[in-house]
């Protein structure tokens, strides 16, 4: 009458790290190898990985040839993540 069962359990698709590492051997990249599966001859030449993003450089305090890629959203993305870096710097 009743019966015992056994939760059904659903696959899980592989997380976003695993499924990363799975393409990863599929690409052939001799530069560097983005997260997006880009190759590209540099890591600042990365593209953000969503369409809405815009890419922001911030420049380094010592080396201005150099910075960090910031990937960020909105009109005044840019804008807002120096103004972030700045007050998180002192000036």
């Amino acid at each position: 009458m009743f019966s015992h069962q056994q939760p059904h359990q659903q696959q899980q698709p592989p997380s976003g790290g695993s499924q990363w590492a799975s393409n990863i051997e599929s690409v052939s990249c001799s530069r560097y190898l983005c997260p997006t599966l880009d190759c590209v001859a540099t890591p600042h030449d990365c593209p953000c990985p969503d369409q809405e993003d815009v890419k922001c450089i911030i420049p380094d305090a010592d080396d201005k040839t150099v910075g960090t890629v910031v990937c960020a959203r909105g009109p005044d993305a840019c804008l807002s993540v120096e103004r972030l870096i700045w007050r998180l710097a002192g000036r």
